[in-house]
């Protein structure tokens, strides 16, 4: 009969436990993610500027006291985005062209008679996105038409969407990557879905007075090129919107809509919470340029 060492009995216990913590990451790479090609949402929740240059778009965000500025997976702690720092995302295919931007419950610049330009000096960090596949529009409110007052260079904003989504085809999600933050992508096996979140809101319950102090904010960035008249975004309405019926992007779960209040204390979240992103088209080089 074999003589077991003390040596020999810690070697099998040592090899047992490899195999036992083996187990997860072969799990990982069986389904549908086996081809590592996978698809990625880039969700947004909160005070947003997007930028669609002649390239690409460049995501900004003023410095609003209250709010925190975070960026991860839903499941696990986010990542503080730091101030004054660049980000970039890779591993995506970009699309050669930017999306249809013209959408319902959109803020969408250039509006008629409107003069501004995009000064991104303003923007507390920035983060560089490729152009995306899509772009969908979740927790839409709608409280009466916009209203424009071009005489004044102020629109008020009565409906808009809470949450937006840029969907992206992802070669191979091992290459996916944030510069400067430390990310890592968690796929999906039954949707072959990467979320990448980024908020840019409360924390807490806020009063309407945090939306008149975030929007004025906001419109700094979108700084008028004759000085004249300062652009002026205005929160025309109080109504927040419930979490969709139904997923709003594929790979999206419905809970994955909610702001940070919402989120943190399974309530109603901040009131409103209507800190929103507003879609500058600057495609054609003649609306948008850094001052």
């Amino acid at each position: 009969m074999e003589t077991i060492t003390r040596r020999a009995a810690l070697q099998k216990i040592a090899k047992l436990s490899l195999a036992t913590a083996a187990v997860p990451l072969f799990d990982g790479l069986t389904g549908c993610c086996f081809s590592r090609q996978a698809q990625l949402n880039v969700v947004l929740h909160g005070l947003y500027v997007l930028n669609f240059t002649k390239s690409a778009i460049e995501m900004l965000t003023p410095d609003v006291e209250g709010h925190v500025y975070l960026a991860g997976n839903w499941e696990w702690k986010p990542s503080n985005l730091i101030k004054s720092t660049t980000y970039e995302l890779h591993g995506v295919t970009p699309n050669s062209n930017p999306p249809h931007l013209n959408l319902p419950y959109n803020i969408l610049f250039p509006k008629k008679g409107f003069s501004h330009s995009v000064n991104s000096n303003l923007s507390r960090h920035i983060v560089n996105l490729p152009y995306p596949q899509s772009v969908r529009l979740l927790r839409v409110t709608n409280d009466g038409e916009n209203q424009e007052y071009a005489d004044k260079n102020t629109l008020i904003i009565n409906q808009l969407s809470l949450c937006q989504v840029l969907t992206y085809h992802v070669p191979d999600w091992r290459e996916l990557k944030l510069t400067n933050l430390k990310w890592n992508p968690r796929v999906d096996q039954q949707t072959c879905m990467v979320n990448l979140h980024f908020w840019a809101e409360p924390l807490y319950r806020v009063p309407f007075q945090h939306a008149e102090c975030a929007y004025d904010k906001l419109s700094q960035i979108l700084s008028p090129t004759d000085k004249s008249s300062p652009l002026n975004l205005k929160l025309g309405t109080d109504k927040s919107s419930p979490l969709d019926p139904m997923p709003g992007a594929y790979g999206l779960p419905r809970e994955h809509e909610q702001g940070l209040a919402e989120w943190y204390s399974g309530g109603e979240g901040s009131h409103p919470t209507n800190c929103s992103t507003v879609m500058v088209d600057g495609t054609q080089g003649t609306t948008a340029r850094k001052l």
